[in-house]
């Protein structure tokens, strides 16, 4: 899988092919609404949707959100893929932090410049999330990167 990988924006359509994935990778999606898809980045073969993730502004800072990649299109380099062009996108709109909560993937987001911050210390936008109140166990680690400035 490129870096160039073609991803598009999510849209209405998309909302029930996108909680599908979610939920066959154990992954929340009771808070998704249609509003909430042009938030998502997908990336599909013919119809079937192999991977999704979301990145959502509070202010200067953004989370990371519901990152799912179809088991079997997982080693591919597709989700450091999407993680990349999220990230990327979110520094061109002036994003400097991103923040995800995880209870499976720590080692694979430290691996990408991501480190463990203290739940207490979430900016307020991220701490009155859904994701952070209710909708992730209180088990999930709170991880937070800084964005590169734009060159």
């Amino acid at each position: 899988m490129s870096a160039a990988a073609d991803f598009r924006r999510g849209g209405e359509p998309d909302l029930e092919s996108v909680r599908a994935l979610l939920q066959a990778c154990g992954l929340a999606a009771d808070d998704l609404g249609p509003d909430l898809m042009p938030a998502f980045r997908l990336y599909r073969r013919g119809q079937e949707l192999l991977a999704c993730g979301a990145m959502e502004y509070r202010q200067q800072a953004a989370l990371l959100r519901s990152l799912a990649v179809r088991p079997e299109a997982r080693g591919t380099g597709l989700a450091k893929a999407l993680v990349g062009r999220l990230e990327a996108e979110a520094a061109q709109d002036g994003i400097t932090d991103v923040y995800l909560l995880t209870t499976t993937a720590r080692d694979w987001f430290a691996a990408r410049g991501y480190s463990v911050a203290p739940r207490s210390q979430a900016p307020a936008g991220i701490a009155a999330h859904a994701q952070f109140r209710s909708t992730c166990p209180s088990s999930a680690v709170l991880m937070h990167k800084r964005l590169p400035p734009l060159a």
